[in-house]
């Protein structure tokens, strides 16, 4: 990437030396995969040869809902707001297309339909950090905005998701259990409510976390 050679920033505060111009450069090629008719980016991008005419439009609901944080930081850094409105569409398009019956959004959906292409509700892979990214987006910028977002989707997993401290996977649609299997990505969910002030909720969700780890020495 540029040849491999990036300029040594003379101080961690100082953001205008190589590694910002890397930044923007990156960000730039970023920039074309949300142009898309929901404004929920392409999966992948190649950055020497751009989108590839043939990538899948289905993407999955982390990809899509995990750029918010990035984008908003480097709008601040070069006062152009086209990444952090990009990456804002994007992540509030996610939400707008939940389930009205439970509220859940699904783990892949199609970035040209809106339509959902599989209906698997969880904490876990594929949803973790666009949940995630709503609080930490919240904390960084203040948005009101994503801290509804935040509210509403743990309220919608304490009432679907949650089996006493175990947090499951559901069909979006109905909230019946779709799965019991504990994903290790789902462990950083209860950060994300202690993040949100749900000590109670974070306290209980990771007690089962902690006995797998500590039975196995390992998180599947």
């Amino acid at each position: 990437y540029e040849e491999g050679v990036v300029e040594i920033v003379a101080s961690e505060h100082n953001y205008t030396g190589g590694l910002m111009r890397l930044a923007v450069d990156l960000g730039n090629r970023l920039l074309p995969c949300f142009n898309t008719s929901t404004g929920i980016p392409y999966g992948s991008v190649n950055l020497r040869r751009g989108l590839d005419p043939t990538e899948t439009t289905i993407a999955s609901t982390a990809g899509g809902g995990t750029l918010l944080v990035e984008m908003t930081a480097l709008s601040g850094l070069t006062g152009d707001d086209r990444y952090e409105r990009a990456a804002r569409r994007a992540s509030e398009a996610l939400f707008a297309a939940r389930s009205p019956q439970t509220g859940l959004m699904g783990s892949h959906i199609d970035i040209m339909t809106g339509r959902w292409h599989l209906f698997d509700s969880g904490v876990g892979g594929s949803t973790d950090s666009a949940i995630e990214y709503f609080i930490k987006s919240h904390v960084m910028s203040g948005d009101i905005g994503d801290w509804e977002r935040f509210e509403r989707t743990v309220r919608d997993v304490n009432r679907y998701l949650r089996k006493g401290g175990m947090l499951t996977t559901v069909d979006m649609r109905s909230g019946r259990p779709f799965s019991f299997v504990h994903q290790s990505l789902a462990s950083f969910f209860p950060g994300n409510l202690i993040l949100g002030g749900h000590l109670a909720e974070a306290t209980e969700s990771n007690w089962p976390i902690h006995s797998i780890f500590k039975h196995f020495g390992a998180l599947p």
